[in-house]
């Protein structure tokens, strides 16, 4: 989410100071939880501990008490429109709703754009009517606001703590898949290379500014970002396609390049201007961790956020799972015997973007915990390496057929990255919202009769 000034602006209203409700008010979720999970036969409590294993040791949930955050978000657009625009709003928005329910509603739009999206276009290759483009447009605005509102909620009912940091990032995870997949319609990119480089510049500049995130513990946004000024780049796209007689022509007339000659596509120009940012911007995150680690020294002593040894060494084996997986899938997408993705393009995206979730979730659970963020805690990689293995496998085979079928084992492994992506949300969730004692949707009891007497009472 957007941060309005340092320290005081927090995505998903991370306050600098963590807060929560005391033990009568804790939300009645984490304590069923403890009481299911003590109560529960041996064979069940062993199962149990294997789908919702604890994520957090008693020294992470120390450190997940101490967590401060520290961020600016410099957009123009939001400082002089969109922030004094909710200031309004959110005096309309009633007190008993949690922030973090918000978070989900701006997500929700984008989801239900997307299903309609995917009703009319499966293989996101057919025209939709226009009002499904003017229906997406409106939702990505919605999506927006939301992502705005749920911090000033945050901090109109004292609700910040690092949980809602955690929805929010988790939140914009999802809401980057989603997207792309309304793209690549509009386009009618279909399945193949353009699809999966239009997921990939957008996921790896948001897994690359959350690692800078966890190394330099700040998130800094610039005055012209995705978030703010991107969103509704795409949304005026959607926007004015819906306005066109035939969005489907327009986009896809071929253009002369001067000079040079040669000739392009106009739904192309979105592919370029996407290479042009996502190059300058990756870029400047690694020289931003390169030049901080190496001003502080290799593992030396530094603020709470490097209490841990983290050199270069380190910093750059964090993130080669993820730089790994994404040179696999592309040569996986280009060199499957049986043509995968041209058949299950959906799949194969969400497959995708379920495992960059899970690698942007690591690094955002191992931030708020100061914790080492080890790649082998990645179980996502396994997957993709498995799917690799068996492309290879078919492409020297004397027949080109690989030891597995793919849809079929595409299928297993989107089963497995889904359950694990699953597991993992929903241990972090339980055990982030026990260590803080906070509800992850309520509004406790305490606030709300505080809200109903017009008084602010402190919550410890």
């Amino acid at each position: 989410m957007p941060l309005a000034s340092r320290v005081t602006r927090k995505p998903s209203g991370v306050d600098t100071e963590p807060q929560g409700p005391s033990n009568a008010d804790r939300s009645w979720s984490s304590i069923s939880s403890r009481r299911a999970a003590t109560q529960m036969k041996p064979s069940m409590r062993f199962l149990y501990s294997i789908l919702l294993p604890r994520y957090l040791s008693s020294e992470d949930a120390k450190e997940v008490r101490a967590f401060k955050f520290v961020g600016e978000d410099r957009s123009l657009l939001y400082n002089y429109v969109l922030s004094p625009l909710c200031e309004v709003i959110i005096q309309w928005v009633p007190k008993w709703v949690h922030p973090n329910v918000l978070t989900l509603c701006g997500l929700l739009c984008n989801v239900i754009s997307h299903l309609i999206v995917f009703w009319y276009c499966p293989s996101l290759t057919e025209p939709c009517p226009a009002w499904v483009w003017a229906l997406t447009g409106i939702m990505v605005i919605a999506y927006s606001f939301f992502d705005n509102l749920d911090g000033k909620q945050a901090r109109r009912l004292g609700l910040s703590s690092p949980l809602g940091l955690l929805i929010d990032h988790g939140c914009d995870s999802i809401n980057v898949v989603v997207s792309i997949f309304s793209t690549a319609a509009l386009f009618q990119y279909g399945a193949g290379l353009r699809t999966l480089a239009m997921l990939f510049m957008t996921s790896t500049q948001f897994f690359f500014a959350t690692w800078d995130e966890y190394y330099r513990g700040e998130f800094i946004l610039p005055y012209i970002n995705g978030p703010n000024e991107g969103i509704f780049v795409v949304a005026t796209v959607y926007l004015l396609s819906s306005l066109m007689g035939d969005y489907t022509s327009f986009w896809h007339v071929k253009e002369t390049l001067p000079f040079i000659g040669g000739s392009f596509q106009r739904c192309d120009i979105a592919l370029v201007l996407m290479l042009i940012s996502a190059i300058p911007i990756t870029l400047n995150h690694v020289y931003g961790v390169y030049s901080h680690l190496t001003k502080f020294g290799f593992g030396s002593q530094q603020k709470r956020m490097n209490t841990r040894t983290r050199d270069l060494h380190h910093a750059f084996s964090t993130a080669a799972p993820y730089c790994v997986g994404v040179i696999l899938a592309c040569l996986w997408v280009t060199f499957s015997p049986e043509g995968v993705a041209a058949q299950h393009p959906r799949l194969t995206i969400w497959f995708i973007g379920i495992l960059f979730s899970y690698a942007v979730a690591m690094i955002q659970v191992a931030h708020v915990c100061d914790g080492d963020l080890a790649p082998s805690r990645w179980p996502c990689i396994v997957p993709v390496m498995m799917i690799a293995c068996n492309c290879v496998l078919g492409l020297l085979s004397p027949d080109k057929r690989p030891p597995i079928h793919e849809p079929f084992l595409l299928v297993f492994v989107s089963t497995f990255a889904l359950l694990s992506w699953l597991s993992m949300v929903i241990s972090v969730l339980r055990d982030i919202s026990e260590a803080l004692s906070v509800p992850m949707w309520t509004v406790p009891l305490k606030v709300q009769a505080s809200c109903r007497s017009g008084k602010k009472v402190a919550i410890h």
